[in-house]
Formats: structure tokens, C-alpha cells, sequence
């Protein structure tokens, strides 16, 4: 065995091993995640990403694939997540449950072969288990498993370490046929989710440890991984400029780089805390003002880890591993470019996470060696035993909070301050629940968090427009559109109020903006469709019920709309035919 713990796997391979530490893996993994099936889809990117997307409740045909490719949808290029999704539509139909179980089936997926990358790396049997399990069953990562959204996580994740292990076969026996095996599961990674962009540098730590190909020269090692480097740096651009195009990013010069460095380290402060005691999770964080206190802490904890990883790293290479490829693989996301509203998120640490189990697997047992002088060799275990039992209950816990939005955002309001979006989220998840005077509650309280945010002034738009304080709803309205020029419901929902105020002229112009933006929008066509019948243009009103139906072929008010106009235009065979299929729709 080498000096640092792992062992090159040679001769025989002990099979039976392997397959009870992957069954043990499969089978903690379905416990913990077993009620998912009965989860509903959640009002934040489920809605946009599947349930009112057209494209893919539709299921997986070349449209979808046409619409995938071709477009940023949600500020993202990720077309094999679209076609991922469309697929579950195809075989489940609009089933939140099957999808959250395929969810499921992806990580334990990743686990499983997070423990064969360790394995065929290092040949550390019982250090590279404990890794997988704790991926497995952390708390922290039931966001990414338990949200339908997050198929591109899972996903994602299944394709980087599919590249890992073909990177281990290549550093074994090096050819062409095996460079184009890692470089074939990492594009299709980075067509599911750009996370991966810092994978080629994952992929230089491990040429240093395990596989201990530090005598080819830093050099030679770096120039290997310039392809894949170079499809990072593509990706990069575009995930930039995509997100900055959707607005998600705000300009740099607004923040100074002294700002978004304290931020940065804060963050990374905060994830080592959650991933050390995963309590009082949220699915959204605010951001919180700079502090420079707290930044001080932050750095000076990042410090004296990193002083204490130097230092044992020399005889534990693990270690100084596991701590870069943490630092690293966090990087994007970490807050140097603010992505989104959010401090930090519990899925953004799915994949850095890895480095810090690798720290706690191969460290705890070389400090307890060198401590006890070699006693008690069983310590280590039983610790690492007792915290995945605890994990694992911590994580099923925190699974039930994901069983719909009201549940998941009544969570978010009680563990987290002045959360402005959890608020409005839980205010729209009521809303829909019938609870209107209680939604109204929460979208006042967003608004006064955070006067600023454009989704909670709309909503606030519309608890007025339902009490028919119409004009009082545009000025809402308008505010919205304001803070979020973008904003499609916003647009359209000005819109019907100018209609219901009698400015149907000017409810067209609005309805059109909307639909310029969002033409697959059926709620915008069938609003359209009504301004256009109230003044008389009859033929341009059936072009655009019929576009509603297009994208919505269930929405009944539409269908009987549609056949009273054809009726109005004296198409008579026509308006009988939509009657009919309106009244045998449910």
C-alpha cells in the first residue's frame, strides 16, 4: 500500500465487495428518497420547465429537439436537459412523481460510480465507500434530487464523473480511443448543465493524486486537457452571455471586485458550515448585505484549513486535493459573478462537495493514526458509520419538505430572515390552493422586503385586478414591467387590465408585446383573441384562439370563445364542431 492510503488495483478484483457496498448504496439511497414519488411539482422552474412548457409536454419529437437546440430558454443552453424532460413527458405524461423517482435513479447512478472512480483511482475500498455515501445520503444534496428542475444537477453530474472514469482508464493506457472516451461524456455534460466547465482542472489534481502521474511535467499534463479546456472556455462565454442577456446577471461595475471577493468568501464559509451541519436548509437564501466582519471570519477560517491542508498534504496528498477541487469546482458559483438573487444555494454544492468528503475520508483517519499512535484503528469507522446513519436521517427529513410548494416555502420563511422570495413563492403556492387572502398576505410581505422585486409587485397586480380595482392593478403591473422590462406575465396581465378598464386598442398593443417575446404564451393568445372580438376584427380573433389552443389545447374558455366568434362570422359547421368538443372536455 502507498504511503497515502490508496492501493492500485491489481490482479483479481474482489467483486463480491463491490457489489455489497453498490447494493448497500442503492438501498440506503431508496429509504431516504422513497416518498418522492408522491411529490408534486413545485412553482419555482417547474411550472416554466415542464408544466407550462409546450414544448415539453409535448414529448420528444424532432420539434422539441429543433426547440432545444436552437434556443436559450430560461437563461440556459442545456439541450439534453430539454430532451431528458420531454422524454419523461413521453413515457409519465405530466407526472411529478416519475420524474422525481428518475431524479432518484440518477443519483443513485452518480454515487454508485463515485465509488468506482475511487476505487479503480485508488484502490481504497472503505475510504472510497464512505466518499459515495456520504454523496449518497448528505443532506444538502436532497435539493438537487428532490426538484424536478434539477435533472440538469443529476444529470449533469452522471456525464462528469462518466468522464472521470474514463479519465482513469486514460492515465492507465494512454491512446486515442480512450482520449475521445473522456472527451465525449464531458460535451455531453456540458450540453446538460455548464457546471462543468471546471472539470478539465479536477482532472489535473487527480493526475497528481491518485494516479500519480506528476513525473510527465505540469506541461505535458496541462496541454492534454487544452480540448477540453477549450470547450470549458466556449461554454463559459456562452453561459455568460446568456445569462446576462436574460438579466440574471447584473453588471460587474455595479459591484466592486472588493465586494464580490468579501462575498466570495463568505459563501464559501457558509458551505462548509452547511456541509458540516446541514441544518436549517432552505431552497433560497437571500442575499445578505456585505459584511466585512463576517468576511474576515470567512477568510480567516479559509486560512487556517488551507494552512492545515498544506501542511499534512505533504505525507496526504488526499487531502490537498479534496480542498482544491472544493475551492475549484465552487468557484462559479460562489458569488464573484452574482448568478440570481440567492447568497448561496444547497445544490450549487452537489459536485464541490466531493472534495470535502475526500478530506474527511482520507484525513480523519491519518489525524486519529497519528494521534493514538496507531490505537483504536476502529474509531474512525464507527464515527463515519454513526455520521451517515445521522445523514441519512437528516435527509429524509428534509425530503418531506419538498412534497409541494407550500410546504417547501413555509420551510423557507421559518428558517431564513427577511425572504422576500419565499414569501411571494408561498404566496403564489396558496394562490393556487384557493387561500387568496393569505397569498395576499405574503405578496404584501415581499414587497415590503423588497420593494424592488418585479414577481411580487405583479402579483400584488393581480390580488387587486381579482377584486376588480383595476386601475390600481395597472399601475402594478406597470411597476413590475419596470423593474423587469422582460417580464411576459407582467405584460400580458397589463394587458387584460387595459381591457377590463375598456382600452381594448391598447390591450392589443400589450398583448402583442408579450406574445413578441413569448409566442408559445396561450394565455397572451386567448387575451389577444377577446380584444380583437370586442372590437369587431373577427378573423384575426379565430387566428389567435386557435394559436391558444395550439399551445393549450385543454383550456375550455378558449374553445367556447373560438365557437362563439366562428358563430359571429357566420361559420356555422365550424362553431358546431368546437361547441361539441368543448362540452365533452373535462
Amino acid at each position: 500500500m502507498d504511503v497515502d492510503g490508496t492501493k492500485p488495483l491489481r490482479g483479481r478484483v474482489r467483486w463480491p465487495r463491490h457489489v455489497a457496498v453498490c447494493a448497500l448504496l442503492v438501498a440506503a439511497i431508496a429509504v431516504v428518497y422513497a416518498e418522492v414519488g408522491s411529490h408534486a411539482y413545485l412553482n419555482l422552474d417547474d411550472d416554466v420547465y415542464v408544466v407550462r412548457n409546450p414544448w415539453i409536454r409535448q414529448g420528444l419529437d424532432w420539434g422539441t429537439v429543433r426547440w432545444a437546440f436552437t434556443g436559450v430558454h430560461e437563461a440556459y443552453w442545456i439541450p439534453l436537459t430539454w430532451l431528458s424532460l420531454a422524454l419523461d413527458c413521453q413515457l409519465f405524461g405530466l407526472h411529478g412523481g416519475a420524474q422525481l423517482l428518475e431524479n432518484v435513479a440518477w443519483h443513485a447512478a452518480n454515487s454508485l460510480l463515485l465509488y468506482l472512480v475511487l476505487v479503480a483511482a485508488t484502490g481504497a475500498v472503505g475510504r472510497s465507500a464512505l466518499v459515495a455515501a456520504l454523496f449518497a445520503l448528505h443532506p444538502m444534496h436532497v435539493e438537487s434530487v428532490a426538484w424536478v428542475s434539477q435533472r440538469k444537477d443529476v444529470l449533469s453530474t452522471f456525464f462528469w464523473l462518466l468522464t472521470t472514469l474514463a479519465w482513469v482508464g486514460y492515465a492507465r493506457r494512454p491512446s486515442v480511443g480512450r482520449y475521445l472516451a473522456v472527451v465525449v461524456p464531458f460535451a455531453l455534460g456540458l450540453l446538460t448543465k455548464p457546471m462543468l466547465v471546471t472539470l478539465p482542472v479536477t482532472l489535473l489534481m487527480l493526475d497528481v493524486w491518485p494516479l500519480a502521474r506528476r513525473d510527465r511535467g505540469l506541461v505535458w499534463l496541462t496541454a492534454e486537457k487544452l480540448p477540453l479546456l477549450a470547450l470549458s472556455l466556449v461554454v463559459s462565454a456562452v453561459t455568460i452571455w446568456t445569462q446576462h442577456g436574460a438579466g440574471a446577471v447584473p453588471e460587474l461595475a455595479t459591484r466592486s471586485l472588493g465586494d464580490r471577493i468579501a462575498t466570495a468568501l463568505v459563501n464559501y464559509g457558509l458551505y462548509l458550515g452547511k456541509l458540516a451541519v446541514p441544518v436549517n436548509l432552505a431552497v433560497f437564501y437571500p442575499l445578505a448585505p456585505g459584511d466585512a466582519g463576517l468576511a474576515a471570519s470567512a477568510a480567516l477560517l479559509l486560512a487556517l484549513v488551507s494552512a492545515l491542508v498544506l501542511t499534512l498534504g505533504r505525507r496526504e496528498p488526499a487531502l490537498l486535493v479534496g480542498w482544491l477541487w472544493f475551492l475549484v469546482t465552487l468557484l462559479p458559483v460562489v458569488g464573484l459573478v452574482q448568478v440570481g438573487g440567492q447568497q448561496i444555494a444547497d445544490r450549487y454544492s452537489y459536485i464541490p462537495s466531493i472534495g470535502v468528503f475526500l478530506v474527511v475520508a482520507w484525513g480523519v483517519p491519518r489525524l486519529w493514526a497519528a494521534r493514538t499512535r496507531g490505537g483504536a484503528p476502529w474509531v474512525p469507522g464507527a464515527a463515519g458509520a454513526a455520521t451517515l446513519v445521522i445523514a441519512a436521517l437528516v435527509a429524509r427529513h428534509q425530503v418531506s419538505y419538498w412534497r409541494d410548494s407550500v410546504t417547501l416555502f413555509e420551510r423557507a420563511v421559518a428558517v431564513t430572515e427577511r425572504n422576500f422570495f419565499a414569501h411571494n413563492n408561498l404566496g403564489e403556492a396558496l394562490a393556487s390552493a384557493g387561500r387568496r387572502e393569505e397569498a395576499a398576505m405574503h405578496y404584501a410581505e415581499a414587497v415590503r422586503l423588497h420593494p424592488g422585486y418585479a414577481p411580487a409587485r405583479n402579483n400584488q397586480g393581480i390580488v387587486l385586478a381579482e377584486a376588480g380595482r383595476y386601475a390600481e392593478a395597472e399601475q402594478e403591473f406597470r411597476a413590475a414591467l419596470a423593474l423587469d422590462p422582460g417580464m411576459v406575465i407582467a405584460e400580458s396581465n397589463l394587458a387584460t387590465a387595459r381591457a377590463r378598464l375598456g382600452d381594448y386598442q391598447d390591450a392589443i398593443a400589450h398583448y402583442e408585446r408579450a406574445l413578441a417575446r413569448e409566442p408559445s404564451n396561450a394565455v397572451a393568445h386567448e387575451g389577444l383573441a377577446d380584444s380583437l372580438a370586442l372590437l369587431g376584427r373577427l378573423d384575426e380573433a379565430i387566428v389567435h384562439y386557435r394559436e391558444a389552443l395550439r399551445w393549450a389545447p385543454d383550456t375550455v374558455s378558449a374553445r367556447r370563445s373560438l365557437a362563439r366568434t366562428l358563430r359571429r362570422a357566420g361559420r356555422e359547421a365550424e362553431a358546431e364542431e368546437e361547441e361539441r368538443v368543448a362540452n365533452v372536455m373535462p
